[in-house]
C-alpha cells in the first residue's frame, strides 16, 4: 500500500527541464491550483540570453557564433562573453534595425534577468577601413564628400561614412582607398581639377598667383580604432585616408 501511493505521488512531481533557479513564487502549501495555473518560474542562469538589435548595414558583418562581449553597471570592471545564436531573418518596421540574441556565460551566477548590458559584437571578418580628419568631410543636402589629391590635382569624391572615432576623425566606409591623399583644409578654395602643389609648410590651402593651390605633406602614423585598422597620414592641410 505504501509504495503504490508512494508510486501515486511520482504523478505530481514537478520537475524542471534545466537547471535554474526558481522565482515569482505564487502559491503556499495547501493553496487550490488547476491544470492552468502557473505555480512558479525558472530562470536559466547559465548561460543567459541578451536581445539587442544591429543596423542594417551591420548584418553583412554579423554571423551566428560571432564572439560576444558584454558589461554592466553592477560589475565596471568584468567583461563577460558568449556567441550569437540567432539573427532575426527581417528588419523590424518600427525601428528599421535587426533583432540578435547571444548566449552569455554566467559560470559565476553574477548576470541576472532584467539587467542592461553593453554590448560588443566582433566582427566575423577582418575589415580594414581609413580615417580622415572631420574637418575633410563637406556636406552638401544628403551628400557627403571629400577632395581627393591624385598627386597633381584635387577631385570631389562621394562617401559613405561610419563611426566616429570621438577624437576628430571619422571612419570611411565606401569612397577612399588606405593611402589616398584627402585635402583637410582650405576646401573652400579649390574648384574640380584645381592644380595643388605640395609643400613642407604650415601654410593654409590658399590660391596662388599661377592658380595653385598649397597643401602640407604629412608624416604618416598608424591609429587603430576597435575593430578597424587605420594606415592613414594625418597632416593639417592634406592627409592619407
Amino acid at each position: 500500500m505504501y509504495n503504490k501511493k508512494k508510486d501515486a505521488l511520482l504523478n505530481y512531481q514537478l520537475i524542471a527541464p534545466f537547471n535554474g533557479r526558481l522565482t515569482n513564487f505564487k502559491y503556499s502549501i495547501g493553496s487550490r491550483i488547476s491544470s492552468d495555473d502557473v505555480v512558479v518560474s525558472l530562470i536559466k542562469n547559465d548561460p543567459v540570453q541578451v536581445t539587442y538589435s544591429i543596423s542594417q548595414q551591420e548584418l553583412a558583418e554579423a554571423a551566428s557564433n560571432q564572439q560576444v562581449t558584454i558589461s554592466v553597471d553592477a560589475y565596471k570592471d568584468k567583461h563577460f562573453t558568449g556567441v550569437v545564436n540567432y539573427i532575426a531573418p527581417e528588419v523590424d518596421p518600427q525601428s528599421g534595425r535587426i533583432d540578435v540574441q547571444a548566449n552569455i556565460k554566467n559560470t559565476d551566477k553574477l548576470l541576472i534577468p532584467g539587467m542592461f548590458a553593453k554590448v560588443t559584437q566582433h566582427s566575423a571578418k577582418n575589415v580594414t577601413y581609413p580615417i580622415v580628419s572631420q574637418t575633410a568631410v563637406i556636406v552638401d543636402g544628403d551628400k557627403r564628400y571629400v577632395w581627393l589629391y591624385d598627386g597633381k590635382r584635387v577631385k570631389q569624391q562621394p562617401v559613405v561614412l561610419g563611426d566616429n572615432t570621438n577624437d576628430g576623425y571619422v571612419v570611411i566606409k565606401k569612397g577612399l582607398d588606405v593611402n589616398d591623399k584627402v585635402v583637410v583644409a582650405g576646401q573652400q578654395n579649390l574648384k574640380p581639377d584645381s592644380v595643388v602643389k605640395l609643400q613642407a609648410s604650415t601654410a593654409s590651402a590658399l590660391p596662388s598667383s599661377s592658380a595653385e593651390k598649397t597643401t602640407q605633406q604629412s608624416s604618416p602614423s598608424n591609429k587603430p580604432i576597435q575593430k578597424i585598422t587605420d594606415s592613414s597620414n594625418q597632416g593639417a592641410k592634406h592627409e592619407a585616408a
